[in-house]
């Protein structure tokens, strides 16, 4: 099913880039909003606690998921290079069932799932306009997240 979806992911993208013309923007200047979707494929994340009285490090079965976002930002006519973007993205994958510890027979495990709030403020240096536009940016982020995890143990 992997291997599907990632295909037709791919062939949706080359369809439309060869189907839509790169044509200069009509407005080099002002504001744009924009809107993405993605998908993710690298499903383990890591949880740690490093403290004094409490020393642990889990590996968390992540499920693939979809990214929704939306971002906003405008150029200046002064600096026609640059731009100035707010990026939000949302991702909400489930934790599958993990196992913490083991002593003999008896483990602990969790499971449930994640959702992630992300926030991006971004400053973009774009190449002078042509038919291909490339770009560099940089930014600084923040990330929400609330944890519904059940815990089950044996």
């Amino acid at each position: 099913m992997k291997k599907i979806f990632r295909f037709l992911t791919f062939f949706v993208f080359v369809i439309a880039v060869s189907v839509f013309p790169f044509n200069q923007a009509s407005a080099q200047y002002g504001l744009y909003v924009g809107v993405l979707g993605g998908y993710t494929f690298g499903p383990v994340a890591s949880w740690e606690n490093r403290n004094s009285k409490l020393n642990w490090d889990y590996d968390l079965d992540i499920q693939t998921t979809g990214i929704f976002g939306a971002k906003f930002g405008g150029f200046h006519p002064d600096i026609p290079y640059f731009s100035l973007e707010f990026e939000y993205n949302f991702l909400n994958p489930d934790v599958k069932r993990t196992v913490l510890t083991t002593a003999g027979n008896d483990y602990s495990a969790i499971e449930g799932d994640v959702k992630l709030h992300n926030f991006m403020f971004n400053i973009i240096l774009q190449y002078p306009p042509g038919r291909i536009h490339p770009y560099f940016g940089a930014g600084l982020g923040a990330t929400y997240f609330d944890f519904s995890l059940t815990s089950t143990s044996r």
